[in-house]
Formats: structure tokens, C-alpha cells, sequence
């Protein structure tokens, strides 16, 4: 579970997550999840006019950032 993208998100420490987390871990069978965790950051780079990419997905973000810092 990505409980520190989801403190983010909500504005809450990761230890509020963990422990409401902690508590729902008996009824996770009954939820779904979707793939990915998008920030809400807004793409503004363009390749041809159009955005490089839809979204960022945390877990890509180290990736991207040390992209950026070797091009830099």
C-alpha cells in the first residue's frame, strides 16, 4: 500500500494511515484496487505540442528525478 502517497493525498501524517490501514486489514478481501498511484500534478511539458505524458505515478517519481538531475 502506498501509505505515504495516500497521507499526501489527504493531508495526514502516515502514521493516521497506518493505523486506520491497520484497522481495515480484516476487510481488505472485500475492496478493489486499481494500478498506479497519479499525483495530481499538472503536466506541463509538451513533445510536438502535445503533453509528454497523461499523468506521474509515484512510484515513478525517483526514476524521473534522477532523469532530470542527470540532464541537468
Amino acid at each position: 500500500m502506498h501509505n505515504q502517497y495516500i497521507a499526501g493525498l489527504l493531508g495526514v501524517s502516515v502514521g493516521q494511515v497506518n493505523r486506520v490501514a491497520g484497522q481495515c486489514m480484516r476487510q481488505s478481501d472485500q475492496l478493489t484496487m486499481d494500478e498506479g498511484a497519479p499525483l495530481s500534478t499538472k503536466i506541463t511539458g509538451r513533445i510536438d505540442g502535445r503533453p509528454w505524458c497523461t499523468m506521474i505515478d509515484f512510484e515513478e517519481v525517483l526514476d524521473l528525478s534522477v532523469h532530470l538531475m542527470t540532464a541537468a
